[in-house]
């Protein structure tokens, strides 16, 4: 089934990561990664101005099982407890 993007849902008022989605397949007797998107995800809610954001995650991809690999790279920041992730189909 096709995948158009994951969508993010957390109450963190600040944050950026990067987000690679993979998947894995079986090729020449051994698993393999195969990235089918990456990107980054933001938000940025200050008191008193107008919130930033940009939680979807665009993939537009055919993923060859249902089984996905999310990679969030936190660098040096704490963890976002992430609330929600929702699957955008085409």
């Amino acid at each position: 089934m096709p995948l158009a993007g994951l969508r993010f849902q957390t109450e963190e008022p600040l944050f950026i990561r990067r987000v690679n989605v993979l998947t894995r397949e079986w090729e020449n007797g051994e698993v393999r990664e195969r990235l089918l998107g990456a990107g980054t995800i933001y938000r940025v809610a200050v008191e008193g101005r107008n919130v930033a954001a940009q939680l979807d995650l665009a993939l537009d991809a055919q993923p060859p099982s249902r089984e996905l690999v999310l990679v969030i790279d936190n660098g040096t920041a704490r963890r976002c407890p992430w609330m929600l992730l929702r699957r955008c189909a085409v």
